[in-house]
């Protein structure tokens, strides 16, 4: 019998290390995390579309309130991608643990 039969053959696009269950499971997350950081865009288009008053405000670091929340959806863009890595690794980690990897 050739060998090459006796394996069960793979999608052309699909890696070695590729598995469907965890790649579904670090799509969620990454959903959540992106449905976090929208929400605070949204507020942040909000304030600057009913309310730009609101952002010309001074606040206590010195410039005005769309600076500050214009480099903290920066920052925040940042942290959540290092939360999404976490995220991942620990999906990783229970996925191999459930037996769902070699």
């Amino acid at each position: 019998m050739n060998a090459d039969l006796a394996k069960p053959q793979k999608p052309a696009n699909q890696s070695e290390d590729e598995h469907p269950e965890l790649s579904a499971r670090n799509a969620r997350s990454g959903l959540w995390l992106f449905a976090v950081y929208l929400a605070a865009y949204a507020v942040f288009i909000r304030l600057a579309a009913a309310s730009p008053d609101v952002l010309g405000w001074i606040t206590p670091l010195g410039p005005n309130l769309a600076i500050v929340y214009g480099f903290g959806l920066i920052v925040g863009a940042v942290v959540l991608a290092l939360v999404y890595m976490r995220m991942c690794r620990r999906n990783e980690q229970k996925f191999r643990g459930a037996g769902g990897a070699p």
